[in-house]
This record gives structure tokens, C-alpha cells and sequence, in this order.
């Protein structure tokens, strides 16, 4: 009985990992982005952004009168 109920756990333990290892419904996943830095203009395929070329400097939190440079 103790090994039935042992290997019911197993399986159930195993179940779970399986299913935690599937990402949500909706995920996409974008391989292969570029870390690099420009100066240039920025155009993002994806929003939000999730990699590509990036400005070099850290955005300021705050408000902005007009868009920052991307």
C-alpha cells in the first residue's frame, strides 16, 4: 500500500513540474535579438520591447514634454 501510494506521489510531482514547464497561453518567445548599443533611432518589432539595439544611456523616470528617443 506504502508503494502505491509513493508512486501516486511521483506522479502527481512529476505532473505538475511538466505543467509548470509550459509557458501560459500567449507566450511568445523571440530568440536571436541583438544586445548591441546605437545612437541611432530605434524601431521595436515588439511591444513592449523585449531586445534589439538599445540606446546606451538609461531613461530617466519622470515626465517628458515630448517623446524620448527610443
Amino acid at each position: 500500500m506504502l508503494v502505491l501510494v509513493g508512486g501516486g506521489y511521483v506522479a502527481y510531482a512529476i505532473a505538475q513540474g511538466q505543467r509548470e514547464r509550459r509557458p501560459p497561453p500567449g507566450v511568445v518567445r523571440c530568440a536571436n535579438l541583438s544586445r548591441t548599443h546605437t545612437q541611432e533611432q530605434v524601431t521595436c518589432e515588439q511591444v513592449p520591447p523585449v531586445g534589439g539595439p538599445h540606446a546606451p544611456i538609461w531613461q530617466n523616470c519622470g515626465f517628458y514634454d515630448q517623446p524620448s528617443r527610443q
